[in-house]
C-alpha cells in the first residue's frame, strides 16, 4: 500500500489533488443556422467574430465562464472536453480578436472559424475514361457496377469474395450532407446530423457529399444502381456547412460527434493549405479513439502539404488515372500516403440519380469504404490497434506507382483483405531486445511474417498495443511488469494467434525512477519506481537540488517526504498527482530511497519542470 503525507512545503505536489471537472460534450453541437458573415483570413475566409479555442488544462466551469465574461465572449458550443466555439464582440478585426485570445493565460490556442472548402469536383472529360470489363456474373447484382472502372482496378470483386463488411461498421461522411433518400443509400444510413441547421436531417443540397457516400457505402448486391466499396458497411451523414463551404467549427463538431457515437472511419473530402491546431487535435483524438482517418490530398497539382490529409494521423489520398499514373489535377508528395482511382468516378447524385465526377474528393471516400470493409474483417470492435492494422494493410499492400508521387502506392483491396487474414497465423521469429527490468519502457522490434493485420499482442496475460511497420516487422513498448521471470509473447490477428516467444522480466537493480522531465499545468504527473521486491520505499521531494551523503548514498537535502510504500512481487511502486495552475513555473526534484528496513538504495535524482 502507498500512503500520501501532506507537508507544508510542496503541498501542491504531494496532496494528490484531483483534476477539476471539465465540460462534458454538449448534445447541441450546432451553431446558429442564420447567415454567417465571412471575412478574409490568410487568403481564405473565416466566420466573423468567432473563434475556436482550446483552454489550458484544469480550468473549471466557473473559471471558463469568468474568462468568457472578461473577454466579452459567449460559448456557442463545446467540442470534446477542452475546446469551445466562442462568439466574440464586434469591436475589433478578427486578427485583433484572435491576438487577444492567444494572450490570455487560460487559453492554450485560438483558431479562426475558417470556412474550409470541400475539394471541388474536377471536370470529367470522358465517360468513362476506359471501357472496363463487366463484373463477373458471380459478382454483385448492382446493374450499374460495370460502369465503375475503379472497382476492377482495385480488385474489389476478388476482395468481396472473402469479406463483405458489416452493418455495424460506420463510415462518417463529413461533407455537404447526403441525400439519404437515394435508393442506393437509404438502407445504409446509420445516423444523420446537420451541424449547420442544428437538426438530424443532413439533406445534401449540393451533391458533393452524396457522391462521396455512394463510393464509400452505397448498398452493394441489392440489385439497384452501383456498388459501394464498403459493401455491407453503413455511413453517417454530416452536413458541416452550407453547400461546399464548411466552417471549421462544424467540421470539428462532426469529428467529436463521430467519436462519441462510435464511427469507425472518417471520410474527409475537404481541406486547406494552413495547419489548424484545433483540427489536428480533434483528429488526433479520433485516432486515439480508434477511428481510421481518410482525407483528400487536393486538386491543385502541387506538392504543398494540404490539411487534414498531411497530418500524420491521417491517410492522405491522391487521385490516380486508369493506368495508375497521377491524375493531372491531383496533389502529390511525401506527405501523401496512398493513391486511389479518382478520375471519372461513377456514383450517386441528388434526386436518385447517378453520374461521373473526378477529383481526390472521389478517391478519398473510395479508400474510406475500403477501410470500413477491412475494419469489419480486422475486428469490428473500435480500437486504436484495429484502426492501425487497417491503415497498415492498406499501405503495406499498395501497388507501387511510377514516379513515387505517393509514399505507399495505389490501393489494392484484394491484397489488403488477403494480408489481413490469409488463413495462416502470423509467425514471429525474434524479439529485440527479449528482456528488460520490471519498469520496461523500451521499444521492442518483432520480426517474423504475416504481421500485417495484427490487432495487438499478449505479454503473459497483459494486452499490449503494437505498431505494424510492414508484413515482417512490428514494434511495441514494454509495459510495466505484471510478474517477473519468463513470459510468453504472442501476436494476435482477427482470427489467429502467432507462435510464442519468451520475454524475460527481471527486478530493477539498482533502484530506478521514471518521471517526466516536463509537465503542463492540469496534466497528471506520474512516478514509476523499481527496486528490490518487498522493499520499503520513500519518495523525497525538494525545490533545491543540493544533496548530502547518507550511509554512502547521495540523497536530496533539504527534502520533504512525499509518499511511502512497499513494493510487491515485481518490485514496482507508483504515485501520481494532478498539477494545479498555481504550480506553473516550478521545478521540482524527486528521488526514491529504499531498503528492507534500512537504507540500501537510492535512485538518481529526477527533475521535472511544470510548464504554464
Amino acid at each position: 500500500m502507498t500512503r500520501a503525507i501532506r507537508p507544508v512545503a510542496l503541498a501542491w505536489l504531494l496532496a494528490g489533488i484531483s483534476g477539476p471537472a471539465l465540460f462534458a460534450q454538449s448534445n447541441d453541437t450546432s451553431q446558429s443556422a442564420t447567415t454567417l458573415r465571412l471575412v478574409p483570413w490568410r487568403g481564405l475566409r473565416a466566420v466573423a467574430n468567432r473563434a475556436v479555442v482550446r483552454y489550458e488544462p484544469g480550468l473549471t466551469l466557473h473559471q471558463r465562464t469568468a474568462l468568457h465574461e472578461q473577454l466579452g465572449a459567449r460559448a456557442l458550443a463545446t467540442l470534446g472536453s477542452e475546446m469551445a466555439v466562442l462568439e466574440l464582440s464586434e469591436e475589433d478585426s478578427l486578427q485583433l480578436q484572435l491576438a487577444r485570445l492567444r494572450q490570455h493565460d487560460g487559453i492554450r490556442y485560438a483558431d479562426p472559424d475558417v470556412a474550409i472548402p470541400t475539394v471541388a469536383f474536377m471536370p470529367t472529360v470522358s465517360l468513362p475514361p476506359l471501357s472496363p470489363p463487366p463484373l463477373s456474373p458471380s459478382g454483385p447484382s448492382d446493374p450499374k457496377a460495370n460502369l465503375q472502372w475503379a472497382l476492377d482496378r482495385v480488385r474489389a470483386q476478388e476482395a468481396w469474395e472473402h469479406a463483405q463488411g458489416n452493418p455495424e461498421i460506420v463510415i462518417a461522411i463529413l461533407d455537404s450532407g447526403v441525400d439519404s433518400a437515394h435508393p442506393d443509400l437509404s438502407a445504409h444510413v446509420a445516423w444523420e446530423l446537420d451541424l449547420y441547421a442544428g437538426d438530424d436531417d443532413a439533406t445534401d443540397t449540393h451533391g458533393h457529399g452524396t457522391h462521396a457516400a455512394g463510393l464509400a457505402a452505397a448498398a452493394t448486391n441489392n440489385g439497384v444502381g452501383i456498388a459501394g466499396a464498403g459493401y455491407a458497411c453503413r455511413y453517417a451523414a454530416y452536413r458541416c456547412g452550407e453547400g461546399t463551404t464548411l466552417p471549421s467549427s462544424m467540421i470539428l463538431a462532426g469529428i467529436y460527434d463521430s467519436i462519441t457515437r462510435g464511427a469507425h472511419v472518417l471520410s474527409m473530402s475537404f481541406g486547406l493549405y494552413q495547419d489548424l491546431p484545433s483540427l489536428k487535435d480533434a483528429l488526433q483524438a479520433a485516432a486515439e479513439a480508434g477511428c481510421v482517418l481518410v482525407a483528400a490530398a487536393g486538386n491543385d497539382a502541387q506538392d504543398v502539404p494540404f490539411y487534414p490529409a498531411a497530418y500524420p494521423s491521417v491517410i492522405g489520398v491522391a487521385a490516380s488515372a486508369p493506368n495508375d499514373s497521377r491524375a493531372l489535377f491531383s496533389n502529390f508528395g511525401p506527405w501523401v500516403s496512398l493513391a486511389a482511382p479518382g478520375q471519372s468516378m461513377y456514383s450517386t447524385l441528388l434526386n436518385g440519380d447517378y453520374g461521373y465526377m473526378s477529383g481526390t474528393s472521389t478517391a478519398c471516400p473510395l479508400v474510406a469504404g475500403m477501410a470500413g470493409l477491412l475494419y469489419a474483417q480486422a475486428s469490428g470492435l473500435r480500437s486504436p490497434a484495429a484502426a492501425q492494422s487497417v491503415r497498415a494493410v492498406l499501405e503495406g499492400t499498395a501497388v507501387p506507382v511510377l514516379g513515387n508521387w505517393v509514399t505507399a502506392g495505389r490501393v489494392d483491396l484484394a491484397a489488403a483483405v488477403a494480408a489481413l487474414d490469409s488463413g495462416n497465423p502470423p509467425v514471429i521469429d525474434t524479439l529485440e531486445p527479449d528482456a528488460a527490468d520490471a519498469l520496461g519502457g523500451e521499444v521492442v522490434s518483432v520480426s517474423g511474417s504475416g504481421l500485417l493485420g495484427a490487432t495487438g499482442a499478449l505479454l503473459g496475460s497483459v494486452p499490449v498495443a503494437v505498431t505494424v511497420l510492414d508484413d515482417s516487422t512490428l514494434t511495441y513498448t514494454i509495459p510495466l511488469a505484471a510478474q517477473l521471470g519468463d513470459l510468453p509473447f504472442v501476436v494476435m490477428k482477427a482470427s489467429s494467434t502467432s507462435n510464442a516467444l519468451t520475454f524475460r522480466y527481471s527486478a530493477v537493480e539498482p533502484p530506478r525512477l521514471n518521471v517526466a522531465a516536463n509537465i503542463a499545468v492540469g496534466d497528471t504527473l506520474e512516478w514509476n519506481l523499481g527496486c528490490t521486491p518487498g522493499d520499503f520505499w520513500i519518495m523525497l521531494a525538494s525545490l533545491d537540488q543540493t544533496t548530502t551523503s547518507i550511509q554512502g548514498w547521495t540523497v536530496l537535502t533539504p527534502f520533504v517526504v512525499g509518499v511511502v510504500g512497499t513494493t510487491g512481487d515485481t518490485g514496482l511502486g507508483s504515485f501520481s498527482v494532478n498539477i494545479p495552475a498555481s504550480a506553473a513555473g516550478i521545478t521540482v526534484h524527486t528521488q526514491v530511497i529504499s531498503g528492507p528496513g534500512y537504507l540500501t538504495g537510492a535512485t538518481p535524482i529526477a527533475t521535472t519542470h511544470v510548464m504554464p
